[in-house]
């Protein structure tokens, strides 16, 4: 069970009474996601591949970093992309044991949330920032494809390569630039929170507008941490 699984579950265990501590300032953003409906989706091409287009592309930058489980190396991650894709659900659906690993150019995708209903995942890809502040990693250069199961934390770049030279190339996808252009109109401005707490609560807020059925989770991710 990779990182996000164990989360999703642990939070599943956690009372639904306690939920209700923070209902009263958690219910704006709640039903300001789940009203809001989704920008109509750019033109993508016919694919073949798992990865069915780009939904929301959104840059974020965080003033602490955090230490990533999903990648062996652990990197430090100040910086990158939040997604939501569209995916095939037979992909995603969860499993106790290791899943296909979605991977993006050179990274692992972190997928917050499973999508097995919607079809959409939310998901974190770290990347540097260029001179002009954008993410280094280039949406339309880079190509976005499932690989074999295995759990998120093994996964190192040579796993990564050895991967991307054995997928097949109906199941690779690539972004049109007219899907990139719609995924940034609709996602807005760069993010620029102060961690990863704050990273996830976004995170929480298109898993409410873009997989409503899993709601709980989201909520889950919306409560204030108490210290």
């Amino acid at each position: 069970m990779n990182k996000t699984h164990r989360i999703a579950f642990l939070l599943s265990l956690v009372p639904l009474a306690a939920l209700g501590l923070a209902s009263e300032r958690l219910q704006p953003a709640v039903e300001q996601a789940q009203t809001r409906s989704p920008a109509a989706a750019a033109a993508a091409p016919a694919r073949t591949s798992p990865v069915r287009g780009l939904v929301l592309a959104r840059p974020f930058t965080l003033a602490e970093p955090y230490v990533s489980d999903w990648r062996l190396e652990r990197p430090s991650v100040r910086s990158g992309w939040l997604l939501v894709l569209e995916v095939d659900p037979q992909y995603v659906e969860p499993h106790q044991a290791a899943m296909p690993v979605l991977l993006l150019g050179g990274e692992t995708v972190e997928c917050v949330n499973f999508g097995i209903d919607s079809g959409k995942v939310i998901a974190i890809v770290p990347s540097a920032l260029d001179e002009r502040g954008e993410p280094q990693l280039d949406l339309a250069a880079s190509p976005v494809w499932f690989g074999a199961p295995e759990l998120p934390e093994r996964v190192d770049a040579a796993w990564i390569a050895g991967e991307r030279s054995r997928a097949r190339p109906v199941d690779v996808a690539t972004f049109t630039a007219e899907e990139i252009a719609a995924a940034r109109t609709r996602a807005g401005a760069t993010l620029q929170a102060p961690n990863r707490v704050e990273l996830d609560r976004q995170a929480a807020l298109l898993i409410l507008e873009h997989s409503p059925h899993e709601h709980e989770l989201a909520e889950r991710m919306l409560v204030p941490q108490l210290k």
